[in-house]
């Protein structure tokens, strides 16, 4: 039985579309520069040549794919299989968490708006609410909530640099999802941990079919 027929008997759909996605269709998340400085533009390359040059970053062999299958598989692991536009949002929602206890009251405009955009209300009340004690710092300046782009990539950043310990082929073809330097920007949060990051997700996608962290 081949690698991919295997895969084809698990038993989460949902899980499966994102496994089968970030293994072997790289072509419908590569960013336009994501590759190596030596690749063509992706406009001049065929699907084929796409999936060769990533395979030549990050084999397919040496990604955990039984792990990620298993019931057990590490939360930090499955947050890998998320799409670019949901770890954008997840790292606006981390950078969202020292907040909590006084999201309500803030009188930053741009961070309103971004919570509204991120959360619903029940997500709203969770995060005024329903929060881990663990102390959590937030490493944003005055008017950061202006830049959302650049507020999510640090709160990407946090998440990586202090929950996810991933194999190096895993980081490898994850990090062809952003452009060059986008995932070098500083973390937007200091005391990020797995308690922290399932409130994070749980506010952030309540009923989520395999996100398990």
């Amino acid at each position: 039985m081949s690698m991919s027929q295997h895969l084809l008997n698990a038993p989460d759909q949902a899980l499966y579309d994102a496994l089968n996605r970030f293994v072997w269709h790289p072509e419908k998340w590569l960013r336009q520069t994501g590759l190596s400085v030596n690749a063509p533009s992706l406009k001049q390359m065929d699907v084929q040549t796409i999936r060769r040059h990533v395979s030549e970053i990050s084999k397919a062999c040496d990604l955990p794919l039984a792990l990620w299958r298993s019931p057990e598989a590490p939360g930090a692991l499955r947050l890998a299989l998320l799409s670019r536009d949901e770890w954008m949002r997840l790292g606006l929602v981390v950078s969202m968490l020292p907040m909590c206890g006084r999201a309500h009251g803030s009188i930053d405009g741009h961070f309103r708006r971004m919570v509204k955009q991120c959360l619903d209300q029940d997500g709203l009340e969770k995060l005024d609410h329903g929060f881990p004690s663990a102390q959590l710092t937030t490493r944003l300046g005055p008017g950061a909530w202006r830049n959302a782009a650049g507020v999510a990539l640090g709160g990407v950043s946090a998440i990586i640099h202090q929950i996810c310990d991933w194999p190096e082929a895993v980081s490898n073809r994850f990090s062809l999802a952003f452009e060059p330097g986008e995932l070098n920007k500083p973390p937007s949060v200091v005391g990020l941990n797995s308690e922290w990051m399932e409130f994070a997700c749980k506010i952030s996608w309540p009923d989520h079919p395999w996100l398990c962290s």
